[in-house]
């Protein structure tokens, strides 16, 4: 049966990744017979923008919202999402684009042994930098101290940097086996049909960072499975976008995910 996949993915002064993602895609949709792919593109470049070609990757249907300020990743993917009718996929991908999928990425999903209450499929993310698999992003869930260390961490600079460069290190050098997991990694989540039948479209209104949180709450509330699958590969460039920020910039997004995520699903 032909599977109807969505992709919606933001760009921020990334239009050479934009193109290489979509060539990527474009190549293996055209590789596989079972999928249609529609691509939602989110312009949040706020100045110098370029035109987006929509014409010259036979193998999607490309929509572009030319946004052109900076939205924040999910305040983005919401915006399109209100715009388009998610309920008509199978599959749902939020993506950054400094990404690149496997050729055999889409015919490799439309075979995934689907099961009724599957809400969230974790490929694996294979870092450009140090060919570590970034997912899965946490195997069980944080607890509410832990949350409240990592807020503190992000209030803190200097300790955070510390932790950065030692503990958390250790960390992308482990391996983990398919199955059931808490948390997928965000720069490519792949949600299913029964996600959005029971969550709704994405309402996360924080401007970045603590989005595998969110979603992997929106799952455990709706008794929804978490599943690393790494038989689906995507190569991740990384921090093309977020590279650029200023750290204290990137210290309060964090700092204020955590409260959130504190406030809102963590009760004391």
């Amino acid at each position: 049966m032909m599977k109807k996949i969505a992709i919606y993915c933001v760009t921020y002064h990334s239009y050479s990744e934009l193109y290489h993602y979509l060539q990527s895609l474009n190549h293996a949709s055209a590789q596989s017979e079972v999928c249609m792919v529609d691509i939602y593109i989110a312009d949040n470049t706020c100045e110098d923008q370029e035109q987006i070609d929509t014409q010259c990757h036979p193998s999607l249907t490309i929509k572009v919202f030319p946004f052109y300020e900076n939205l924040g990743y999910f305040g983005a993917i919401q915006k399109m999402m209100s715009k388009t009718n998610i309920l008509l996929y199978d599959y749902v991908i939020i993506s950054n684009v400094d990404v690149i999928i496997s050729p055999d990425f889409f015919s490799k999903l439309a075979n995934y042994p689907l099961s009724p209450n599957d809400g969230w499929i974790a490929p694996a993310i294979i870092s450009q930098n140090d060919g570590c698999d970034l997912n899965p992003q946490a195997t069980h869930r944080y607890s509410l101290t832990k949350l409240k260390i990592l807020h503190f961490f992000y209030q803190h600079p200097t300790v955070n940097w510390l932790y950065e460069h030692t503990l958390h290190l250790s960390k992308r050098h482990q391996h983990h086996q398919p199955g059931q997991v808490y948390a997928g990694h965000g720069s490519f989540i792949v949600l299913t049909h029964e996600y959005f039948v029971r969550c709704g479209i994405i309402d996360y209104p924080i401007f970045l960072y603590g989005e595998e949180i969110y979603i992997g709450e929106q799952c455990l509330r709706n008794k929804l499975k978490v599943n690393y699958f790494p038989s689906l590969q995507v190569n991740d460039i990384g921090n093309v976008s977020t590279g650029k920020m200023k750290r204290s910039f990137y210290y309060k997004c964090n700092a204020d995910a955590i409260k959130y995520i504190i406030d809102n699903y963590y009760k004391e």
